[in-house]
């Protein structure tokens, strides 16, 4: 559950921020940008030793306009001392939702 916690939290936080930098307009579209922040988004679902790779090649693919996201993945996640990569990764793990907890 913990786990589920964090991954949700980390969405929920991506997406106010991404809608605070004026990039809502541009996920709607789902074109480009869209396309990058669902890849982002998806880094909680990876083995935790991919974590780190996966998001260089990102921030490496991202345009200027997407950095603000980027630069707060890294220093909120990445180089977090409170939840290191692997606490928050759910890989591997047999319940990756809180379905179960409300009943679905």
């Amino acid at each position: 559950m913990l786990m589920y916690v964090l991954v949700v939290n980390t969405i929920y936080e991506c997406s106010f921020l991404f809608q605070s930098k004026g990039l809502e307009p541009e996920y709607q579209q789902k074109k480009g940008t869209y396309a990058f922040i669902r890849k982002l988004l998806c880094l909680p679902y990876l083995s935790a030793e991919h974590i780190v790779p996966v998001f260089v090649t990102l921030v490496d693919l991202a345009s200027e306009h997407v950095m603000p996201l980027m630069e707060y993945v890294r220093r909120t996640w990445l180089e977090s001392d409170v939840w290191p990569v692997h606490s928050w990764s759910v890989y591997g793990r047999s319940v990756r939702t809180n379905n179960d907890v409300e009943g679905k």
